[in-house]
Parts: C-alpha cells; structure tokens; sequence
C-alpha cells in the first residue's frame, strides 16, 4: 500500500510541476509579447524605455523560476534581446529595435507553443 501512495505522490509532484511550467510560461510570453507589440506602435524612445524597464522587471522576477523549466540558452536569448532592446532605445535607434523586437517576439512564440500540448512537441 505504501507503494501506491508513493505513486500518486509522485504523479501529483508531477502534475504540480507540469502544470507550473506551463502556466508560468505561458503567462510571461503573454506578457511580454504584448509590450513588445506596445513597442512596435510607438516611436518615442522614452516610451520604449519605460516598455522595456517593464519588461525587464517582469523577466527578473521570473527568471530564476523560469530556467528550471527552459533550456538555459533560450532563457539567455531572451535575456540577451531585453538588454539590446533598452540599449538601443538608449540610442534612438528605432529601426533596430523594431527589428530586435520581431527577433523577441519570434521566442517569446516559440516558448509558449513550446508548452502545448501537441503531438510535434511530445514527439
């Protein structure tokens, strides 16, 4: 009998687990996305700056949970593309964030399909 408990034990972790990762990604590429298509419809570089200290503060309080769940070069990726966006916006350079934030929006995407349930991402 206490093999039986022991198993369901481990299917409850495992389902606690499974359904955090998906929720928490999922949340946070949504979250993300949606500042990025904020940043995309302006170009006033003092409003991108305040996206980007938005979505800055979001990732950094989601990081560390997040990289027990991705692959860590995506996280650094994501990481890397956060950075270069408030830098250029640093710089005035609208054009190149635009391009940056197509760039993030593109793994951003991938993360949270990455986390459907779906037969190419179970294969």
């Amino acid at each position: 009998m206490t093999r039986v408990w022991i198993a369901f034990g481990m299917l409850g972790a495992i389902l606690a687990l499974s359904f955090t990762e998906y929720f928490l990604c999922k949340d946070t590429s949504e979250q993300l996305l949606s500042l990025t298509h904020e940043i995309e419809k302006t170009d006033d570089a003092e409003i991108i700056d305040e996206y980007c200290r938005r979505m800055q503060d979001i990732w950094n309080s989601r990081k560390s949970a997040l990289e027990i769940f991705l692959y860590h070069s995506d996280a650094d990726d994501i990481e890397n593309s956060l950075e270069t966006i408030r830098r250029l916006a640093e710089l005035d350079n609208i054009e190149t964030i635009y391009m940056e934030c197509g760039t993030l929006g593109n793994k951003l995407t991938s993360m949270k399909e990455a986390e459907i349930i779906q037969p190419h991402n179970i294969l």
